[in-house]
């Protein structure tokens, strides 16, 4: 018996043609076999489970496997992470099961750290068998690619400043090259994604994310409701704090795992180019209104709660504070500082140990520091408050 697509199938199939350029009559509208497609995904799972790398891959289409031969928690968990007891502890079941044309979505919901997560896990058609697939690496075939120095840059939506990402691009790989001694990496793949339409539910409530594992960086581009200006602003910016996580994790010394050390990773990102889209600026301007006002906490408190708090203000004196460092010490003594959270992840015993002092003293430095310093925000972000 033919089974008849529902409305939200329906409405999630067009939208999806109409990301990927291509729109498929309803005749041509096909399902896959929900059957055989648990059971690849489960016996992806299971290798992955084994630590089985060759079997693993074995459940991934050809193109993907040559791309990208390692997965993150949202593709899939990757075999060398602190993701992976947190995923195979969780529970995890079926809730939709949704086909388009060639390729089709499996969602999965489970509990994890008390909180109720939704994923995606995308399949595509390979000589008729359904085969794990990386959907922004189908989908960008048919949008807008540009290259920069070090790689690609793939537009999923539309986008008129080009050269302007072009330029960001480059300048981030070499600003963290100068300011933390980081090499180059090349064949960077960075997909620009609108996720108030997207399909893919990638971002989610977040506006960007990296793969470093993947030498990948998936970003939002800015709401067409800003000036021209602004989007270009947040797009860059978005994309550029990204790619500083990528370009770290890299140097096997600043790629601290994201549940061990965030203090370090996004407050270099966000010193260098801001989160959320906003410039640096906009933080540091806000960290010193607040500091005027006496509601700063203490590093030490900042360090212990970093995720008990708005994520901006977190990342805001994280940033600051290392700002502080950068202009306080000379670039190997920084560095150095920075690196040592890879084999010790501990704010105050590196306070002490590499710079030679107590956090407290240097609290009360940094502040000092922030009250004096002048601060120029741009200014088509003047007067805004990110937290």
């Amino acid at each position: 018996m033919k089974t008849t697509p529902t409305l939200s199938s329906i409405l999630f199939f067009i939208l999806l043609a109409s990301l990927s350029g291509t729109f498929r009559a309803f005749s041509q509208f096909q399902r896959f076999d929900s059957s055989v497609v648990l059971s690849v995904y489960n016996g992806y799972v299971s290798a992955l489970k084994s630590k089985d790398a060759i079997g693993a891959a074995q459940f991934w289409n050809t193109e993907d496997k040559r791309h990208y031969p390692v997965y993150d928690l949202v593709l899939a968990p990757p075999m060398d992470s602190m993701f992976i007891p947190l995923y195979f502890n969780a529970t995890t079941t079926v809730t939709s099961f949704a086909a388009m044309g060639e390729c089709c979505r499996l969602e999965l919901k489970h509990q994890m750290g008390g909180q109720q997560i939704t994923e995606n896990r995308w399949f595509i058609n390979e000589n008729g068998d359904p085969k794990l697939a990386n959907l922004l690496f189908i989908l960008a075939k048919g949008h807008q690619l540009v290259s920069f120095r070090y790689g690609h840059i793939f537009i999923l939506d539309t986008c008129s400043y080009d050269k302007s990402l072009i330029k960001a691009a480059d300048s981030a790989v070499i600003v963290v090259q100068k300011m933390l001694g980081v090499p180059p990496r090349n064949n960077m793949k960075l997909y620009l994604v609108n996720s108030t339409t997207s399909v893919l539910n990638y971002l989610g409530s977040i506006p960007g994310r990296s793969i470093p594992m993947n030498n990948m960086v998936i970003s939002d581009i800015a709401k067409s409701s800003m000036s021209l200006d602004q989007q270009i602003d947040v797009t860059c910016n978005l994309m550029q704090h990204e790619m500083v996580h990528v370009l770290l994790a890299d140097t096997k010394e600043f790629g601290v795992d994201p549940l061990n050390e965030r203090f370090i990773r996004e407050g270099l990102a966000t010193m260098l180019f801001g989160t959320g889209g906003l410039p640096f600026s906009v933080f540091d301007k806000t960290v010193q209104t607040r500091m005027s006002q006496g509601i700063v906490p203490s590093l030490a408190e900042v360090y212990a709660d970093f995720w008990k708090r708005n994520v901006n203000e977190s990342y805001a004196y994280a940033a600051s504070f290392l700002d502080f460092l950068h202009h306080t010490f000379d670039k190997r003594t920084f560095q150095k500082f920075c690196r040592a959270f890879q084999s010790h992840p501990n704010l105050v015993d590196n306070v002490q140990n590499v710079l030679g002092g107590d956090l407290d003293t240097f609290d009360s430095s940094w502040r000092k520091f922030v009250q004096t310093k002048n601060i120029i925000v741009p200014t088509i972000w003047a007067g805004f408050q990110p937290f």
